[in-house]
C-alpha cells in the first residue's frame, strides 16, 4: 500500500459489471476484505484490452474489442481522485459440483507437474488424491516461477591502463566492536591499475561521510603525486 503496509488477498476471480450498452468483465480481481474501498488498477485494465484516456477534468475508459466504445466516463474530484461507480451483476449458484480438482492439487503440491501428480495417484502414494487430468491451460504461477534474468554479456573484463583510471570502492560495517575512535564502519578504495589500497574509518554509514572520505582521498592524491 502507499504507507508500506501489506494486506492479504483472500481470493481471486472475475467481476461482471453492467456498462452503458453491454456486460463487461474485469478479470484477475483480488478479494481484499481489509480494504474499505475497492481500487481499480489502470494497468490491470490495459492488460485486459481496455484503454484509459485521461483528460483535464476526468478520464474515459474504452473497450478496444468493442470498437473503442466508451465504457465509463469518470470525473475528477477536488481531491484529485477518480471515483467510479459500477453496477455489479450478482450470480447465484444454487448447486455447485466440482468434478475435476486437478488444478487444486497442482497448487497444493507446490505447482507440481501433472505427469508427476498422475504418477502419485496411479501408484496410490497419496491418500484421497483423485484422478488427475492433464491441463492445456497455462498456470500463471508456473510461468512467473520459471522466469530468470538474462545472463551477463560475454565481454572481456575491462582493466585500467593508468593509475586512478578505475577505482573500486565498498563500505563495510557495522562492526560489533568499535575502534578506539568509536568507528564501526570503514570504506575501502582500490586502484585497479596499481592495486594500491586506502582505508577510511567512519562512525556512521552516511552519504555525507562517504563523500567526505572520497574527497579527502582525492585531495591527498593530488597533493602527493601532482
Amino acid at each position: 500500500m502507499g504507507n508500506g503496509s501489506i494486506v492479504n488477498a483472500k481470493g481471486k476471480g472475475i467481476v461482471a459489471i453492467q456498462a452503458k450498452e453491454a456486460t463487461k468483465y474485469i478479470r484477475d480481481v483480488l478479494l481484499v476484505p481489509d480494504l474499505e474501498q475497492s481500487l481499480l488498477s489502470v494497468g490491470q485494465l490495459v492488460e485486459h484490452g481496455y484503454m484509459v484516456h485521461f483528460e483535464d477534468n476526468g478520464c474515459k475508459i474504452y473497450d478496444k474489442s468493442d470498437g473503442k466504445k466508451v465504457m465509463a466516463n469518470v470525473k475528477m474530484e477536488k481531491s484529485r481522485n477518480f471515483p467510479i461507480s459500477f453496477h455489479y451483476l450478482r450470480y447465484n449458484a444454487l448447486k455447485v459440483e466440482v468434478k475435476n480438482e486437478s488444478w487444486l492439487w497442482h497448487k497444493r503440491y507446490g505447482h507440481l507437474n501433472f505427469q508427476s501428480l498422475r504418477s502419485l495417484q496411479q501408484k496410490e502414494m497419496v491418500y484421497g488424491l483423485p484422478k488427475i487430468e492433464s491441463k492445456k491451460d497455462i498456470c500463471e504461477g508456473c510461468v512467473l516461477g520459471k522466469q530468470h534474468r538474462e545472463s551477463f554479456p560475454r565481454e572481456k573484463a575491462w582493466r585500467a591502463k593508468a593509475p586512478l583510471e578505475l577505482v573500486h570502492t565498498d563500505v563495510c560495517g557495522p562492526m560489533r566492536t568499535p575502534s578506539l575512535s568509536e568507528n564501526r564502519y570503514f570504506i575501502i578504495f582500490i586502484d585497479d591499475y596499481s592495486r594500491m589500497t586506502w582505508v577510511h574509518f567512519m562512525r556512521q554509514k552516511l552519504e555525507e561521510a562517504i563523500s567526505e572520505a572520497f574527497e579527502g582521498l582525492w585531495m591527498y592524491l593530488l597533493c602527493t603525486y601532482s
